[in-house]
């Protein structure tokens, strides 16, 4: 496996490890903190929404602060991984030069 491939790899595993920690404490979290017990598909789809920073749907606003708490660090996760992706996915694909660096 070349290394641009394991970094792909790597970096999936991290972005599915995070994923799946946030859905099993935000799903938690709902029923423990906000009294609002929901199904685990419905988690997944909260933290989607808050880790690609697209919105967070029906159950805004949140009531405790250990759930205010756990959006907060996930939108804030989601951002560290979408930049994390750009060495990764993006700078991978881009032409290198054929003189090497300027300077």
């Amino acid at each position: 496996m070349d290394r641009r491939t394991r970094l792909i790899v790597y970096y999936l595993v991290i972005v599915v490890s995070v994923l799946s920690g946030f859905v099993v404490l935000y799903n938690y979290g709902m029923a423990t903190w906000e009294g609002r017990p929901q199904p685990l598909y419905r988690s997944v789809g909260v933290v989607v929404q808050t880790v690609t920073t697209v919105g967070y749907g029906g159950d805004a606003p949140w009531t405790s602060p250990q759930m205010n708490y756990l959006v907060s660090l996930m939108a804030l996760s989601g951002l560290v991984l979408i930049f994390a992706a750009l060495p990764v996915l993006v700078v991978q694909v881009l032409p290198k030069s054929p003189t090497g660096p300027v300077g």
